[in-house]
């Protein structure tokens, strides 16, 4: 299957939030039987299956539930002390258990994990009224960049300066060498490079967007690189006093003959 757009996640959030809410909640009706509007969450605890790159710290900042800390005595005793702190509360709401699946399972996405699985058991502990919570990640396949191309508004071919023939087919090649994983992150940065290298060339009112055409069943995606701008450039402002004093408002620079160059 292949999606257009400029992210797939977009287009699959509806499923995976059906998914997430539906199946975890009916294999765990069991284990909820007894919890009440005091029960809290003892320790929660992340299973990776396989390999996995994303870190723990990344996923738990995602959490709407959190545990409690493990030395309990000594934050009941010592909660005063800015660098222990108290208990707090940490209750435990099913809904919201299985919106934090939600969640995880959307920042793997983000970050071109597409078939990635997150599940979870919850253990009951009646007597002290505390659950213990267990996701079981599988992140599976990273999404990764096929195909690279820059375009001008419309489809069209770009038509730079010509001084900036040579640099500018060096960028678009080492770009385009890059085959690692291709997330929402790299996707955004990928534009932010090309606009940045842009406005730093003598178009300063360079638009750039990365728009993925994405083939699910094999976990690669086409990207087409999208280049407008609001008007004319100024053309290659490449005078030492621009390169030294970028951020200074007191030095302008003239632009060069280029300036005549459309896009």
């Amino acid at each position: 299957m292949r999606t257009k757009g400029g992210w797939v996640a977009g287009a699959l959030g509806g499923v995976i939030a059906a998914v997430c809410l539906s199946g975890p909640a009916a294999a765990q009706n069991d284990a909820l039987i007894g919890i009440g509007p005091g029960t809290e969450v003892r320790k929660i605890e992340l299973d990776f299956q396989g390999e996995h790159r994303l870190t723990e710290a990344e996923l738990r900042s995602q959490m709407a539930l959190t545990e409690r800390p493990s030395m309990i005595f000594l934050h009941k005793v010592l909660g005063w002390f800015p660098l222990i702190g108290p208990v707090g509360a940490h209750p435990f709401a099913p809904l919201e258990l299985q919106r934090d699946v939600v969640r995880l399972r959307d920042l793997y996405h983000r970050n071109g994990y597409l078939d990635a699985q997150v599940t979870y058991d919850v253990a009951y502990d009646a007597q002290p009224d505390l659950v213990d919570i267990t996701y079981h990640v599988r992140e599976g396949p990273p999404l990764r960049l096929q195909a690279l191309r820059f375009v001008a508004r419309g489809n069209a071919p770009l038509n730079l300066a010509p001084e900036l023939a040579e640099p500018w087919a060096e960028f678009t090649r080492l770009e385009g060498e890059e085959r690692g994983r291709f997330g929402e992150g790299e996707r955004q940065g990928l534009a932010d490079r090309t606009s940045r290298w842009l406005r730093n060339r003598g178009y300063p009112f360079a638009a750039v967007e990365a728009n993925a055409l994405v083939d699910t069943a094999t976990n690669q995606a086409d990207v087409t690189v999208v280049v407008a701008s609001r008007c004319l450039p100024f053309g290659p402002m490449w005078c030492a006093s621009f390169q030294s004093t970028r951020n200074s408002r007191s030095v302008p620079c003239q632009p060069t003959a280029a300036s005549s160059s459309t896009w």
